[in-house]
């Protein structure tokens, strides 16, 4: 212990990033005055995760060390969760608000039932320093303004890149509107058990100018609802995607910047002649394609998608040679399910079961 207490500050500052921030308190506070300096005065990239922590020791850490720290905390994880039941109500009942947290960067809310939510939710558009936001699970179920302004609230966030919600609970995504710039967001990602149009994937582009990368579900059923700007911004595209053809053709005709696209279209679809046009006339920056079509028809239908001509689209050169790219399909009795592989990411995949193989191989020898 003489020979650890030795270390400069600067090492022991650096050693510090190893531990998450309960186990740092339990393990060096109280040691002596100067472990106790170096993490009251000193250290400042705190990583609080209260997902699984027990009620003592939240208690105790919330009592004893939280306030002395709560302006060096970068991230924050909290969540209503099977080994944290109750925690952010018993978070709020302390008297805790999310504004106090001025130097936050970095937040998680997963499982909040709505009274403590709507809380929190005031007390979002004051983190001025938030980089990144998660809402996993969490009651938003709020009357129709209230939605909106939560979604405008974010936007306004100054410094927000990361914009990650996935919830059950949104009931008027049908009146999503966007009214506020953001200059900064990024990267957006938004699923809920409905789908959204494609005039509000238009509205949040047109809103969110450095946008790099968006993953949505959307029904595009108005064939005049067409896109009349260009989405140079956009390099990562995931869509869970219903309507359609000509306008999923209008969207990916407008983002000429696209690196990866990961699309599953459900009752559409798009031959690999369309693909292909789509591919070299406008996606030229294109690397990773990667796609699944899931189409349903009835038994008595007459007409019924031509399987082995609309497979043969995509046994050309283009496919197999200049970008070997495959395709998977399955035939049900009322379902086809198309997919692609890229042969590089297969050979990706069996290189790391490979090497798993030898590690283990290596070990039991």
């Amino acid at each position: 212990m003489i020979q650890f207490e030795s270390l400069p500050n600067e090492l022991l500052l650096n050693l510090f990033e190893y531990f998450k921030t309960i186990e740092l308190f339990q393990i060096f506070y109280g040691l002596n005055s100067r472990f106790n300096i170096l993490l009251y005065n000193y250290y400042r990239n705190y990583h609080l995760d209260f997902r699984f922590i027990s009620k003592r020791d939240f208690l105790i850490f919330s009592d004893h060390h939280l306030p002395q720290i709560i302006n060096h905390i970068v991230s924050l994880r909290i969540g209503d969760e099977y080994e944290t039941p109750g925690l952010p109500y018993i978070f709020h009942f302390l008297g805790y608000s999310l504004r106090e947290f001025i130097h936050l960067q970095y937040l998680s809310l997963h499982d909040i039932e709505l009274s403590i939510f709507i809380e929190y939710f005031n007390d979002i558009s004051q983190l001025n320093n938030l980089i990144s936001l998660t809402i996993t699970n969490c009651n938003i179920s709020f009357y129709e303004t209230k939605e909106m302004n939560f979604f405008n609230q974010i936007w306004l966030l100054p410094k927000l890149k990361y914009f990650h919600i996935n919830t059950d609970y949104l009931k008027y995504i049908n009146n999503f509107q966007i009214n506020h710039h953001s200059s900064t967001l990024e990267h957006i990602y938004i699923h809920t058990s409905c789908e959204f149009s494609y005039y509000n994937l238009i509205n949040i582009i047109e809103y969110t100018s450095n946008l790099q990368y968006i993953s949505m579900s959307i029904e595009a059923l108005n064939k005049y609802e067409m896109l009349t700007f260009n989405l140079s911004s956009i390099i990562n595209l995931k869509l869970k995607y219903r309507g359609e053809t000509n306008i999923l053709k209008n969207l990916l005709q407008n983002t000429p910047n696209l690196q990866e696209l990961h699309i599953r279209m459900m009752n559409t679809y798009l031959t690999g002649h369309e693909w292909k046009e789509i591919i070299k006339n406008y996606l030229p920056c294109l690397k990773i394609l990667n796609f699944q079509i899931c189409i349903r028809y009835l038994p008595n239908e007459n007409v019924k998608i031509p399987y082995d001509e609309f497979l043969n689209t995509f046994r050309t050169s283009f496919w197999l040679d200049e970008h070997q790219w495959y395709i998977c399909s399955d035939k049900y009795p009322d379902e086809y399910s198309i997919q692609n592989q890229q042969i590089d990411l297969i050979n990706q995949q069996l290189q790391r079961l490979f090497q798993e193989y030898q590690n283990l191989w290596t070990y039991s020898n």
